[in-house]
């Protein structure tokens, strides 16, 4: 709609000037050949409700011993031992390439 109006002010601007009405009457004829679109209709507001989850008992995640990695020589955990309870908070540091979203 908007792209219509453009041409349209074009037109009216430039219809009757000596220097720009062939450009005026290539768009008049764009302008015919633009489908007319209507706008879309508003969407419907749409709400969803989750059930609130059952409390979790301790322990969250537990791992003892734990050795991860893609190859024996590129091991990214060796040894490694992990108790989350609901209230930790962890954090996978290291440099670029390191595999950190893969471990998280």
């Amino acid at each position: 709609m908007a792209y219509r109006n453009h041409l349209q002010q074009f037109i009216d601007k430039f219809r009757y000037n000596a220097a720009k009405s062939s450009e005026a009457q290539s768009r008049i004829k764009k302008l015919e050949k633009l489908p007319i679109l209507e706008p879309p209709e508003d969407d419907r507001a749409v709400t969803f409700k989750f059930p609130d989850p059952d409390n979790l008992s301790p322990p969250i995640l537990q791992m003892q011993d734990v050795t991860f990695g893609y190859s024996p020589d590129k091991i990214l955990l060796r040894n490694c031992e992990l108790d989350v309870q609901m209230d930790s908070r962890i954090a996978f540091c290291g440099g670029n390439g390191t595999a950190l979203l893969t471990v998280s």
